[in-house]
């Protein structure tokens, strides 16, 4: 991971959605849930944190992206370049880490 530069965050980009997605308690449950989800599968197939990682942060990444706006023009350029620099990656990593914590689930490193 590369050194944070915001709040403790990769970036501007990846702490704004970060700390939207924990101030909405629908966002909150449902990328909890991602993390179950992730944390299950890999459980049933052997595989290690990392896979829950990257399956959670496809999902949180997928879901985001479907609910953004669609806009023409510098706005819709601006709006894209932005969502780019989101580290989908190291959020994932907060709620899969959490939520393992939170199960008390031991996945193999």
């Amino acid at each position: 991971m590369s050194e944070k530069s915001y709040n403790g965050w990769t970036n501007y980009e990846t702490w704004l959605v970060n700390s939207w997605l924990n101030n909405c308690e629908y966002s909150q449950h449902l990328m909890r849930q991602f993390a179950k989800d992730s944390i299950r599968c890999t459980e049933l197939y052997g595989r290690d944190r990392d896979h829950a990682v990257y399956e959670c942060s496809k999902m949180i990444q997928n879901e985001v992206e479907e609910h953004m706006p669609e806009l023409d023009g510098m706005f819709s350029d601006l709006l894209h370049s932005a969502m780019q620099e989101v580290n989908w990656h190291e959020i994932a990593e907060h709620i899969v880490d959490d939520m393992l914590t939170e199960l008390e689930v031991k996945l193999s490193e």
